[in-house]
């Protein structure tokens, strides 16, 4: 029971804005063995797009799954990208031109090295670990804030979304929503 109290006792004596970074320092600690991730699934056809294509192509392009091209979705569905049942005239696509830049700009600083592209991932997150500590602070009871950011940090869920560069999208929008 004493260390129970003694736990408590330091959680509530720790400020929020330490908490967070405590969060962010525990964010990076848990995503660094995505480093060694590489490449997964749309990053390949990113990392082509990115390297065959001039800057605005790779904002305007870089999350356009389909085009409502028929001809090239039918031989993708040949190919097997695409099930068999996909609607060759239909388009799926995502305007993140900032996210596309953050793609861009690890492929010309970063090159090959993609360990350093998830390392930009994994910083992606911390900074929204701090963001997020920092809003719940504001609005919700110190006790309550310190908890949810804790709670946030630590969920698997986000090993996932750093260690899939093409999946960086979530954590722009987490920052730049919040």
């Amino acid at each position: 029971m004493t260390l129970i109290r003694a736990a408590f006792g330091l959680y509530a004596s720790v400020s929020i804005q330490h908490w967070r970074w405590l969060c962010c320092l525990l964010a990076v600690l848990f995503t660094l063995p995505t480093l060694g991730n590489g490449l997964q699934y749309d990053d390949y056809a990113q990392r082509d797009l990115i390297l065959e294509q001039p800057l605005p192509q790779v904002l305007t392009s870089l999350f356009v799954f389909m085009d409502g091209d028929p001809i090239k979705a039918q031989q993708l569905i040949d190919r097997g990208v695409y099930p068999w049942f996909a609607e060759p005239t239909a388009k799926v696509a995502f305007f993140r031109p900032v996210t596309a830049l953050t793609h861009w700009l690890d492929w010309q600083v970063f090159g090959v090295r993609v360990w350093l592209h998830h390392l930009h991932s994994v910083a992606w997150f911390a900074l929204l670990v701090s963001v997020l500590g920092h809003w719940l602070g504001r609005h919700f009871d110190p006790a309550v804030a310190k908890l949810a950011v804790l709670l946030f940090t630590v969920d698997e869920v986000h090993g996932v979304a750093v260690g899939w560069l093409a999946n960086r999208n979530i954590f722009l929008a987490g920052v730049f929503s919040l």
